[in-house]
């Protein structure tokens, strides 16, 4: 051993000096003097789910390398000191440069990789003789929820890289908090998106709510509106939404129905609301059947009027026959009575079944006029399709086929409680009282009955 400092000359890898520091040795553990790996990094797949990374290092001693591997080391503090939660992972050989793993349970402190901040450090490690290399510096911090401001702003994570997570400004319809970030958005209640958990905020932007209420907001399609009102999760692109459903929480759920502005539930009425469904059901049922036994009872006593006076009138034009009248004259009346016949029958509607007997003696009537209304669209009811069809058809058949002069045509929304009242007043101001008057309606039948009903009240 020289004893001058010039003289000192350095250990070869693998060697160490003795005790004395008069002579290199060979080093127990060569993998001690193992450099660390080089560019250690962190990248975020979700919640708590990443992976490390890092390059090969520069010395690795020993001869027994088929015993290394690499061990990593995970903690929420960058000193990795002994009073917090250190986890230590291990990879499967020496060649392996990466690691994906979750961060387990036990970090009770880490709820999220987005609102607490993780460090990792690597280094070569033998299995053998459980010794290892230096340890790599730990990795960076990033910003995290906490860092950006309450209220206003929220962590734009939509990348892997943690080192470029920032804050930004919220949108007004999005939770701003530690629960909500760029990549899994919140949505504030009263707020609706078409798909809640998607982070494209171009594709699937906020919308108001126009119900009150209505939209209970979150980040996932199942609860999203408020109870009574349709999730809509079923939508396909060729035919929208399916099933009912709709946009904006706006359409009931299975088993509600709308009452006004809002959703309620068929099973759980108040008692006393069913009743006063019921009782309105029955009150529609009696005020129909006393219309129908009116009407019945109308044209029963017409039609013995009709008997009485057609028999009476024989009587009298044989009575008042002149025994002088040419015969040619009788043909002449005659002939005007067939026609006048004629007329009554050939007003009957195409297809009924009549009895000759019956139509013989109406030569009273004069004139034939009729109203027509037809309804397809209702604003909460199914829409019907073909009444307002039907009641145009019906209107060129009669006109042209039986001499039926139109009074009103009324289709749609122009077939309004006043519009109709308003042909009703027109018939009494036109008919006679030898005219009739057909009303042809087409539509959702007990409106129709009750528009008669009170029309003819």
């Amino acid at each position: 051993m020289s004893t001058t400092e010039k003289d000192c000359t350095t250990c070869d890898v693998g060697k160490q000096t003795n005790s004395q520091r008069s002579e290199c040795v060979d080093v127990a553990f060569p993998i001690e003097q193992t450099s660390p790996p080089r560019q250690v990094s962190i990248r975020i797949d979700d919640t708590l789910s990443m992976k490390i990374s890092w390059q090969f290092p520069e010395i690795v001693v020993g001869s027994d390398k088929s015993f290394y591997v690499y061990h990593v080391q995970l903690s929420s503090n960058n000193e990795f000191s002994a009073t917090t939660a250190i986890v230590d992972l291990y990879t499967a050989d020496i060649v392996s440069l990466q690691m994906k793993t979750l961060v387990p349970d036990f970090m009770d402190n880490v709820e999220s990789l987005w609102n607490t901040v993780v460090f990792a450090r690597v280094r070569v490690f033998s299995t053998k003789n459980k010794v290892g290399g230096e340890w790599s510096s730990p990795t960076n911090p990033w910003t995290i929820t906490s860092d950006c401001r309450a209220q206003d702003q929220y962590l734009n994570n939509t990348g892997i890289n943690p080192s470029e997570f920032v804050c930004v400004d919220c949108h007004p319809g999005a939770v701003c908090d530690a629960t909500s970030t760029a990549r899994k958005p919140v949505v504030k209640q009263g707020w609706w998106r078409h798909k809640p958990e998607s982070s494209d905020l171009q594709k699937y932007p906020y919308y108001r709510c126009p119900g009150n209420g209505t939209c209970a907001g979150g980040n996932a399609t199942k609860g999203r509106c408020s109870s009574g009102y349709n999730d809509s999760p079923n939508f396909d692109d060729v035919h929208g939404y399916l099933n009912g459903e709709g946009p904006l929480c706006t359409t009931c759920a299975e088993n509600y129905v709308r009452r006004g502005k809002i959703c309620v539930s068929c099973q759980d009425t108040p008692a006393n609301s069913r009743r006063v469904s019921q009782e309105m059901f029955w009150l529609i049922v009696g005020l129909a059947s006393v219309f129908f036994l009116g009407l019945v009872g109308y044209y029963y006593m017409d039609y013995a009027d009709k008997e009485c006076c057609s028999s009476s009138s024989a009587d009298i034009v044989v009575e008042k026959v002149d025994p002088i009248i040419d015969s040619g004259d009788l043909e002449a009346a005659a002939d005007e009575k067939q026609q006048q016949e004629n007329k009554c029958n050939n007003s009957v509607l195409p297809g009924v079944q009549t009895n000759a007997d019956l139509f013989s003696n109406c030569s009273h009537i004069n004139k034939f006029y009729a109203i027509y209304i037809g309804i397809d669209g209702y604003k909460y009811m199914n829409k019907l399709f073909g009444c307002e069809r039907d009641a145009k058809d019906m209107e060129k058949q009669l006109a042209a086929q039986h001499n039926y002069e139109t009074i009103e045509i009324l289709l749609g929304k122009n077939a309004t409680y006043k519009s109709v009242m308003s042909s009703f007043e027109t018939a009494a101001s036109k008919i006679g009282k030898d005219d009739q008057l057909l009303v042809f309606m087409a539509g959702e039948l007990y409106l129709l009955l009750l528009c008669l009903l009170f029309c003819s009240l």
